[in-house]
């Protein structure tokens, strides 16, 4: 098999006319043997310009030299009359797309996804996370199930630094230097999941929504979850995948990430969204979901990387694992 490489490019518009878009169709109609445009996002320049950030693989077995292959596209790049300038951002063996591996899981074409009847994530969300690989349900539950989550926890941890001895396995998970929460897993017989909240609410939720996703694609049908608190301090969780990426519907891999929120009143000061990573194929930009109340954020386990950026409120959430 041809050894591959991935490698990123960062070019600079040669004016303010000139998009980014048109930036990365120009290089692609280049004709460089060798060469597999992977896809393109935009970034912040400066006075309100973007610059491209394109990725591609490159076929080294096409070359004497992979060192060549590679000046040959930034040589590309540069000869563009919409590039001022271009440069290369990184290197590395390529392995495959995460997404493209992940993706594999899905039984279910686009053409059939409305058939389905789904209860929880319906035809328009079903599509766009097979598409895209997540997806955010807005009303997933209703606002008073998401506060009575809220003021279990704050009960519970009233009593912090010191947990309470009142039935909930609290911890603080490690690495510490990546994430700033304290988090309990949701055991049977156990606190909280006997919790009327959960007993009756949210949990029942998690299997209709594990039913929609058995209807989507390859699971075997377990599933974890975890309540999360993080204490508004300024902390986070640095960034992350929940998984590597497995297309093996029998692997013990989490498969899918579904995070229900319990944050009422929520305002962007406040910080705490969970930034998530595009596949290239989207862009490969970051989006910002906040943690509003009610709200829950689905997404593919081993591909979509992941952050929680500092919050500066309370930030309640519970994270269910499928696989």
């Amino acid at each position: 098999m041809a050894a591959l490489r991935r490698c990123e490019y960062e070019a600079l518009p040669a004016d303010g006319e000139v998009e980014v878009g048109d930036i990365f169709a120009g290089i692609q109609a280049k004709p460089l043997s060798g060469v597999t445009w992977l896809g393109w996002r935009a970034e912040p320049l400066f006075f309100g310009l973007q610059k491209l950030i394109a990725s591609c693989t490159l076929n080294e077995s096409v070359s004497k030299d992979g060192d060549d292959l590679c000046e040959r596209v930034l040589e590309a790049l540069e000869a563009l009359d919409s590039v001022q300038s271009a440069r290369l951002l990184s290197t590395e063996a390529y392995q495959g797309d995460p997404f493209d591996v992940c993706s594999r899981l899905f039984s279910t074409s686009r053409a059939d996804v409305g058939s389905k009847g789904l209860r929880c994530l319906g035809a328009a969300g079903a599509e766009h996370f097979r598409r895209c690989g997540f997806a955010v349900l807005e009303d997933f539950l209703p606002a008073t199930v998401a506060a009575g989550v809220a003021g279990l926890v704050e009960a519970s941890l009233a009593a912090l630094p010191d947990f309470q001895d009142d039935g909930m396995a609290w911890r603080r998970p490690e690495p510490r230097n990546a994430r700033g929460d304290v988090a309990t897993w949701l055991r049977p017989g156990c606190r909280p999941a006997t919790d009327e909240v959960f007993a009756e609410h949210v949990l029942p939720a998690f299997r209709l929504l594990e039913q929609d996703l058995q209807a989507l694609l390859g699971l075997r049908g377990v599933s974890e979850q975890q309540l999360a608190w993080y204490p508004g301090d300024g902390s986070g969780y640095a960034p992350h995948t929940d998984a590597h990426p497995d297309d093996d519907v029998e692997s013990d891999q989490r498969k899918v990430t579904a995070i229900f929120y319990c944050n009422e009143g929520w305002l962007p000061e406040h910080g705490g969204a969970l930034r998530l990573w595009l596949p290239q194929r989207e862009g490969g930009g970051a989006q910002d979901v906040e943690p509003r109340g009610g709200m829950l954020l689905l997404f593919l386990s081993g591909c979509v990387r992941h952050e929680v950026r500092p919050c500066h409120r309370g930030r309640v959430a519970v994270t269910c694992w499928f696989w």
